[in-house]
């Protein structure tokens, strides 16, 4: 399905590259721009640690398909680089969670629990980006960046052992391809894929059970850049 996807984010891009005719890239020394990214997030593996109820509890976890939106300035700093600052929004719901090494009395290994949740991350990045340039209007582009991510984890269930509401600011990194195709004068469009990844971190549950995770995304993303 990944695959899929990202094929035809890249092949629309290459159909609205040779519709214009204008210089490649179009960014202009300084540029400001906006991008909505649909986000497949991988299953997770979740291991608690000791807590005021529970001793010990692990647990597998999948998520429903996400979004995210985020806003960023660049500028270029040579022929083929660039240097962005983004602030983003990351939004991907947990859909169920395997137990792995259960308590033996509410939950025990290899039972699926539905569990509702609201896993939000706001996200602060730097990121540079190589351009390749074919003397062409299609220029892809390849990039790499590093921040935080504020996780917030709220999650909700029957009972108390999944539950808790708790956040936390956390490294996180991203690599990126993909092409820019420009529209008109001073304006330009990118479709690619990013892998997003954050260190693990941990949240405390209802029951003092302290759990650590990460999050792993895949996206397409469809931007639009405007010369300053």
């Amino acid at each position: 399905m990944r695959l899929t996807l990202t094929s035809a984010a890249v092949a629309l891009g290459a159909l609205a590259a040779t519709s214009v005719p204008a210089s490649a890239g179009n960014y202009g020394v300084a540029y400001f721009g906006l991008r909505g990214s649909y986000v497949v997030t991988d299953d997770g593996s979740t291991s608690g640690a000791p807590g005021v109820v529970l001793y010990n509890f692990d647990y597998d976890e999948t998520y429903e398909t996400g979004y995210a939106t985020s806003a960023f300035l660049g500028w270029t700093i040579g022929d083929s680089l660039r240097l962005e600052v983004e602030g983003g929004f990351r939004s991907a719901d947990l859909d169920s969670a395997t137990v792995v090494v259960g308590d033996g009395v509410t939950y025990v290994g290899g039972e699926v629990v539905d569990i509702g949740s609201d896993v939000q991350m706001a996200t602060a990045m730097i990121n540079f980006y190589y351009d390749l340039d074919l003397d062409a209007w299609l220029v892809p582009y390849f990039g790499a960046g590093a921040g935080a991510a504020q996780v917030e984890y709220n999650v909700t269930e029957p009972g108390l052992i999944f539950s808790g509401n708790d956040e936390a600011w956390i490294f996180a990194y991203q690599l990126m391809a993909g092409v820019t195709f420009p529209i008109s004068e001073g304006f330009s469009m990118s479709v690619g894929y990013r892998y997003f990844m954050t260190e693990d971190f941990d949240r405390t549950g209802t029951t003092g059970q302290v759990f650590k995770t990460d999050i792993t995304q895949h996206s397409v993303d469809v931007g639009v850049q405007f010369a300053l």
